[in-house]
């Protein structure tokens, strides 16, 4: 029987991640579109939705930490070079600046000043965005989150979740054990989703207790675009699925709200358990592991098949809700 277990459990679960951290490694695609070009908050999560995508979350430190990895302006990854950034963190209650919700309406739960600067309470606008700025020749650094006026322009990341990609991926991340990461350069051009080996980097960052593979370009051979792609893979080795008739060729120009506020809907009753990139977090803020049975669970001990069941229950996403299968809907409409 437990054999059995473990043999299910792999099918749900990414290896490095073990269960009860409140992350899980996903089994599809997710694409995190970083543009170049600075808009206001509105204009962020407008374009963001325009594309089913949705406006950048960030559930604990973990996360946190990752993008502090992937944005450092130190390394030689190209479009590293402005330190401001909006996400979907918002108050819709300009009377309580204290009542904050990402742009999908899940409280935010976790926020980067609790721990690192306990003292600091959000005031003056309810809009914000994070800094990672670094000062050469000093040792200083600015790794914050902080409240900005709304109609300021930054730059600005958007995410898309489902089970094909419509974007052009210029980076990659991947989960494989850093041995791996060597060769993932050589992988990628095997199947074609790399076109210049020569030009292919590979480097493993590490946040939390956790690593994965980032796959990049070489400074020299990239293009400035108005935004680029960083596409998560569950395998190295198994081709991302093109979605079909699905276009990412917005106008950035037709968007132009200097609005002072965000337009949000969010309210306090707001509560919900959804993905976020390629990490799974709920409102309650606690670890909801469904392999381990809680202790205030009455009756009888639950058997290895019934704990089975209950993750297969809970794991199991509601296609429902997904891009894809909104735009099937909406072509039926």
């Amino acid at each position: 029987m437990e054999t059995k277990m473990y043999a299910v459990l792999a099918i749900f679960i990414v290896p490095e991640w073990p269960c009860c951290n409140g992350e899980w490694g996903l089994q599809h695609p997710v694409v995190y579109t970083v543009y170049n070009e600075k808009k206001t908050w509105n204009d962020a999560k407008a374009i963001c939705y325009a594309n089913n995508n949705t406006m950048l979350s960030m559930p604990n430190d973990n996360v946190w930490q990752f993008w502090i990895s992937m944005l450092d302006l130190t390394t030689t990854v190209a479009h590293r070079n402005n330190p401001r950034f909006w996400f979907g963190l918002h108050s819709s209650n300009p009377a309580n600046l204290s009542e904050l919700y990402w742009g999908d309406c899940r409280v935010a739960d976790w926020l980067e000043w609790t721990i690192y600067r306990p003292a600091y309470i959000p005031e003056n606008y309810q809009c914000l965005g994070f800094d990672i700025d670094f000062h050469p020749l000093t040792t200083v650094t600015y790794i914050l989150w902080l409240t900005i006026e709304c109609q300021e322009q930054n730059r600005f990341i958007c995410v898309w979740e489902d089970e094909c990609i419509y974007q052009t991926c210029e980076e990659f991340l991947i989960f494989v054990p850093a041995s791996q990461c060597t060769t993932a350069c050589t992988v990628l051009f095997t199947i074609g989703e790399v076109t210049n080996l020569a030009a292919c980097r590979s480097r493993a960052i590490n946040f939390g207790n956790h690593s994965i593979c980032h796959v990049y370009m070489a400074p020299g051979f990239v293009t400035v675009a108005q935004s680029f792609s960083i596409c998560y893979k569950p395998a190295v080795d198994a081709p991302l699925e093109r979605c079909q008739n699905v276009s990412d060729t917005l106008d950035l120009g037709l968007f132009n709200d200097s609005s002072t506020t965000p337009n949000s809907t969010c309210k306090s009753s707001d509560q919900s358990t959804t993905l976020s990139g390629m990490f799974l977090t709920t409102t309650e803020g606690i670890c909801e592991c469904p392999c381990v049975q809680s202790e205030e669970t009455t009756g009888p001990p639950l058997t290895i098949d019934q704990r089975v069941e209950i993750l297969k229950k809970d794991l199991t996403i509601d296609k429902t809700k997904t891009s894809k299968s909104k735009r099937k809907f909406n072509i039926r409409q």
